[in-house]
């Protein structure tokens, strides 16, 4: 959608891209599909163990997780909002989004989308299960694009009138949804037409067409599986950095200074920032990558990292060796007082009273000051005005 050239830029990508945290987030899924199916709470499914399955290095692996206390109580979150909303409930959707793009064998998957034919509204909800970037709905393609595969397969039914994305990250305390009317998002598909278009038009093409329709940016960049390795993506970063744009083979001459920056050119500066940290992230990758493959990177090579902690390779041995010289226990053992977070997870349920108890115990810091977009459903700390102070031109003296 924002950047034609990287569908054919990315064509040599293969392998699997899952992580733990991506898996993690299968298994809440799946845990949250269970749930609205048969009409459950989570705690109904405390204790059971969801598989699952996996590719790495050419082999299928498993991974296993437990529907503990943390689970339960952030599906148990998007499962309440979910259920506030009228209407025919359908969860886990395959949803066709090949009418969208104007692609064949194109799909997607829909948490949640509740039809409500009586007041023309359809609401496609997403469950993001991490605990990253904090998401929001209003102008977000892959909500939009859910939402255009709903319509398209129940345009018949109703005379809709308005689609609702939402989107839940329970582990971030965030729920944010946006409004559109069926005109706004069938202009939305039409431009999604005419990106996809271009894009897949792209694929095969010259390398040198593929970079002139590359445009890089926070939205396109972030999940990008080539961003260590996109030269458009490094000339933007380095623009952003440095005051004057140079090659990037030459030494930078100058590097913006925070200081004289105004505060409108700070303001964009800071909405560039993960896609400038994440793209040095990714070259680092990109580096090891190819250091490790056997290829040469001028100026760089791979040495041996700073080692491990010590450890016994034998703690049992260990043990019995002090015990035989008279060790007292003291010295052996060391002994800190559980976290109230680990008290919490052992006590709340199963000994409500001595919870309550050290919960009259609890102390905890204010949040400090951090900045974030004015979309933030937080409120704007009150702070003073910087011209309501004394503008001082000249601070020689303040040395």
């Amino acid at each position: 959608m924002n950047c034609a050239g990287s569908l054919a830029a990315s064509q040599h990508i293969v392998g699997d891209t899952s992580s733990p945290f991506a898996r993690e987030g299968t298994a809440a899924h799946e845990l949250g599909e269970r749930a609205l199916t048969y009409g459950k709470e989570a705690e109904f499914y405390r204790g059971e163990v969801i598989v699952v399955e996996y590719e790495e290095d050419g082999q299928t692996k498993l991974d296993k997780y437990e529907v503990d206390d943390e689970m339960i109580d952030n599906v148990q979150v998007y499962l309440d909002q979910v259920r506030r909303q009228p209407g025919t409930l359908l969860v886990e959707q395959r949803l066709d989004t090949s009418p969208v793009y104007g692609v064949e064998d194109q799909f997607g998957t829909g948490d949640a989308v509740i039809l409500n034919y009586e007041a023309g509204s359809i609401h496609v909800d997403d469950l993001k299960y991490g605990r990253g970037v904090m998401v929001y709905a209003k102008d977000n393609d892959q909500a939009y694009s859910y939402a255009g595969a709903v319509l398209k397969e129940y345009e018949m039914f109703a005379d809709w009138k308005t689609i609702t994305v939402a989107i839940h990250q329970p582990r971030l305390h965030h729920y944010d949804e946006h409004t559109i009317t069926v005109e706004e998002l069938e202009a939305w598909m039409d431009r999604a037409k005419g990106c996809a278009q271009v894009a897949v038009s792209l694929i095969g093409a010259d390398p040198a067409e593929i970079e002139q329709h590359k445009n890089p940016g926070e939205k396109q960049c972030q999940w990008c599986p080539i961003k260590g390795n996109c030269e458009a993506l490094a000339k933007w970063s380095h623009d952003q950095v440095f005051a004057d744009f140079v090659a990037l083979d030459k030494a930078p001459e100058q590097v913006r200074d925070p200081h004289q920056l105004s505060a409108e050119l700070l303001g964009q500066m800071w909405a560039r920032r993960d896609t400038i940290q994440g793209w040095l992230s990714a070259v680092q990758s990109e580096t090891k990558r190819r250091l490790e493959a056997g290829m040469s990177i001028p100026g760089l090579k791979l040495v041996t990292g700073r080692k491990g902690k010590r450890e016994f390779s034998d703690k049992v041995e260990a043990e019995k060796i002090m015990k035989a010289a008279r060790i007292k226990q003291d010295e052996m053992y060391s002994k800190t007082l559980i976290t109230l977070p680990a008290a919490e997870k052992a006590f709340k349920k199963s000994k409500p009273k001595i919870w309550a108890k050290l919960v009259a115990l609890m102390q905890q810091k204010d949040g400090a000051p951090a900045v974030a977009p004015e979309n933030d459903s937080r409120p704007a700390l009150e702070i003073a005005k910087a011209d309501q102070f004394e503008n001082v031109e000249d601070f020689s003296d303040l040395v």
